[in-house]
C-alpha cells in the first residue's frame, strides 16, 4: 500500500533528513534543467550570499546608534537586517547588470514564518520578553515590508529582465502572510503558484489572488540531479522555472518585447481554471503554445490585439504531465540559492 509506506517513511525522521539534505544539494540542477529544456539559451547560475542574521543582531547590539523608545529600536534592528539582505540580492542584481540577463529565474526565498522566527528573536532582545501572537504576526510583517522595499529598489535597477519568483510551498495566502521575495509585485516580476498537473492548485502550494500571478505544473517533475540522470522533486521552484523557460522563448521570437510584455503574454495567455480563480491573479495555468503565438503575432501586430488572436486560435493546453527528460548542452553552472541563515 502506497499511502502505508509514505506515512512510514515520513515518520522515519533518519529517512526524512537525507531526502531533505539530497534535495537541498540537488535542487539548483534540478530547477536549472527545467529552465534548460529543449532551448538554446545560455543558462547562468548564481550563489545568492544570504543574511547571518545572528550575526548581524550581534553587531546591532553591540553598536552606539542611539535610538528613543523600544518601538524604535525594533524598527531600526529590523530595518537594518532587511538592508544587509537588500545589499546581498543587489550584488546578484549589479552582476546581472553586466551580464545582460532577458529572464531571472528565482526558486528561493523567505517564508512568512521564517520572517516570524526572526521577528521573534528580535523582539526578545529588543523587549527582553517573548511576543504574543498579535506582536510575532507584527514584527514579522514589518520585517517581510522591509525586505521587499529593498528588493523593489534592486529589481528597479534591471527593468529589462523579467524576474520569475516561486510562491512558496506553506500552502499559504500571500495575500495575508507575505513571503520574499515574490511578493515584491512590480512590473518586471511575476510569481508562481504549483499546480498538480491542470486539475488542481498543489496542496503544498502558496497562493494569492493578488499578490501570486501566474500557476504552472509543479508536482513530480523530472529534471536532472547530480549523479543520475532524471528524478522527480514537486515544488513551486520547479513550477516557477516551467514559467522562466517560456518567458526565454517569448524573447526570443520578438526580443523587442520588454520585460513588462512578457509578463502581460504570460498572464493573459494562461488555460484558465475554476480552481485557480480566486487563488492566482491570471485564473490560470501557463500555456506555451499560446504565449508563443502571441509572442510571433506581436512582430506585425500591437501587443492587444497579438493576444486576442492568441487566444482565439491556440486551444486550451492537453492533459499532461510534464518530463524533463535531458539538460542539453546549453547548462553551465548552477549553485543553490540560499535565503536568510536564522
Amino acid at each position: 500500500d502506497d499511502k502505508a509506506f509514505i506515512a512510514e517513511k515520513l515518520s522515519d525522521s533518519e529517512f526524512v533528513a537525507k531526502i531533505s539534505s539530497y534535495g537541498s544539494y540537488a535542487h539548483g540542477t534540478h530547477v536549472a534543467g527545467i529552465a534548460a529544456k529543449n532551448v538554446n539559451h545560455e543558462i547562468m547560475g548564481i550563489k545568492y550570499i544570504a543574511t547571518n542574521v545572528a550575526s548581524v543582531l550581534e553587531m546591532l547590539k553591540s553598536s552606539k546608534t542611539k535610538v528613543a523608545s523600544n518601538e524604535e529600536k525594533l524598527h531600526y534592528y529590523l530595518a537594518y537586517i532587511a538592508k544587509m539582505q537588500g545589499e546581498n540580492f543587489g550584488k546578484v542584481v549589479k552582476f546581472l547588470d553586466r551580464h545582460v540577463a532577458d529572464v531571472v529565474n528565482g526558486s528561493f526565498g523567505a517564508s512568512f514564518q521564517q520572517m516570524q522566527r526572526i521577528g521573534d528573536n528580535v523582539f526578545q532582545e529588543v523587549y527582553k520578553k517573548a511576543p504574543d501572537a498579535n506582536d510575532s504576526y507584527k514584527t514579522a510583517f514589518i520585517l517581510q515590508h522591509y525586505v521587499l522595499e529593498f528588493y523593489k529598489q534592486e529589481l528597479a535597477k534591471t527593468k529589462n529582465t523579467l524576474y520569475v519568483f516561486a510562491a512558496g510551498n506553506d500552502s499559504s495566502n500571500n495575500d495575508l502572510f507575505p513571503a520574499t521575495p515574490t511578493n515584491v509585485n512590480v512590473e518586471n516580476s511575476i510569481s508562481v503558484a504549483a499546480t498538480q498537473g491542470s486539475s488542481a492548485l498543489a496542496s503544498f502550494s502558496n497562493y494569492g489572488v493578488k499578490t501570486v500571478d501566474i500557476a504552472a505544473p509543479g508536482v513530480n517533475i523530472y529534471s536532472a540531479a547530480p549523479g543520475t540522470n532524471n528524478v522527480p522533486m514537486s515544488g513551486t521552484s520547479q513550477a516557477a522555472p516551467l514559467v522562466s523557460k517560456v518567458a526565454g522563448k517569448i524573447k526570443d521570437i520578438n526580443n523587442r518585447l520588454t520585460a513588462a510584455q512578457i509578463k502581460r503574454i504570460l498572464m493573459d495567455t494562461v488555460d484558465k481554471k475554476a480552481f485557480l480563480k480566486s487563488k492566482v491573479r491570471s485564473g490560470g495555468i501557463v500555456n506555451e503554445a499560446r504565449a508563443l503565438k502571441a509572442a510571433e503575432l506581436s512582430l506585425k501586430l500591437n501587443l492587444s490585439r497579438a493576444i486576442f488572436e492568441a487566444n482565439s486560435q491556440v486551444t486550451q493546453s492537453p492533459k499532461s504531465v510534464i518530463a524533463i527528460e535531458t539538460l542539453g548542452e546549453n547548462l553551465k553552472h548552477i549553485d543553490l540559492p540560499s535565503t536568510f541563515i536564522e
